[in-house]
């Protein structure tokens, strides 16, 4: 009898080790998806808005779909807002409802994936949401390359690249990516400070000027009715749509005299990485929750170059 029992704990485990995920964490099914909207960069929110319907339509036709929630202008990849990119996030239906095997996260992730390929405005992505919060973005892990040195950022380009092409060829590891660009196409405000000293026109007036007019700006707040209400000042579509009408824009000197922006600032195109960020302070300590390759000691005050996160999931 011990050895039928022995016999059959061994078998036990053999199976186990075939229907066992082999990857860093399996993904489980816990009642949501999410998607990301990829477009070429600069596009207008207009037409990242258009993409995001067409999205969610796909995303609705899932009979495993409960609700759907859908954000144009957040880039959900790199954690902030861009007029190019969009979220979508689903909520299936509840569990009982979803016994048949094609109404399991997984299939219903890669049906979405199927019908989204027709969408050829953007790159759309489903994703199912990592089992252990914080854990990546949807499994597996991440990493942030650091340039200490104070490099270009087309050589903190080059150098993300080869760590990509070095990491795809490891049979352990899939959907490597990052979504680091140096020549993103933007466009530059040159200000000439002298000749706007020269008007009387105070530089805070300038910047305040371009900002209400070609961004937001907040205004105040108001009660009505029992609420409040948020005062938002932006030009409207028609005086803001063209790089020429910065230069159309007139700020009161003070002497009180309107001077038109012509005369101080012009707009040109310019190269530019739409993902990185550069700070004065030391990078954060190797104890925090993402992994980081090993670096020098951290020298106060340097600064120091970071590139957008390096996402990995393990086969």
């Amino acid at each position: 009898v011990g050895l039928l029992l022995y016999v059959a704990m061994l078998a036990a485990v053999a199976g186990l080790f075939k229907t066992t995920p082999t990857s860093f964490v399996p993904s489980e099914d816990q009642g949501t998806l999410f998607a990301a909207l990829i477009l070429p960069d600069a596009a207008s929110l207009d037409r990242t808005s258009a993409v995001v319907e067409k999205a969610e339509a796909v995303a609705k036709q899932s009979p495993a779909t409960r609700d759907v929630i859908s954000i144009a202008g957040m880039s959900v990849l790199d954690g902030g807002t861009k007029s190019s990119a969009g979220v979508l996030f689903l909520t299936l239906k509840d569990w009982s409802e979803r016994v048949k095997p094609e109404l399991q996260a997984d299939n219903v992730l890669g049906w979405m994936m199927q019908r989204a390929a027709d969408i050829k405005e953007a790159l759309v992505l489903f994703m199912n949401p990592p089992p252990i919060p914080g854990l990546g973005l949807s499994g597996g892990f991440e990493f942030w390359l650091l340039d200490q040195g104070g490099g270009d950022v087309h050589a903190l380009e080059a150098m993300t690249h080869k760590i990509l092409a070095a990491a795809q060829k490891d049979p352990r590891l899939q959907g490597v990516s990052s979504t680091l660009r140096a020549d993103a196409q933007q466009l530059f405000v040159k200000l000439d400070r002298e000749k706007v000293w020269t008007l009387g026109v105070p530089i805070g007036d300038v910047f305040d000027t371009l900002n209400g007019l070609f961004n937001v700006m907040y205004v105040n707040d108001f009660n009505k009715f029992g609420r409040t209400y948020r005062v938002l000042m932006q030009a409207d579509a028609s005086y803001r749509s063209r790089p020429e009408d910065i230069e159309k824009v007139f700020v009161r000197s003070s002497q009180g005299a309107w001077c038109p922006s012509a005369a101080w600032c012009r707009s040109i195109s310019a190269a530019a990485p739409t993902s990185s960020a550069v700070s004065t302070a030391s990078p954060p300590p190797a104890s925090t929750a993402r992994r980081r390759p090993a670096t020098a000691p951290a020298r106060p005050c340097r600064p120091w170059r970071r590139s957008p996160k390096i996402r990995c999931r393990t086969a």
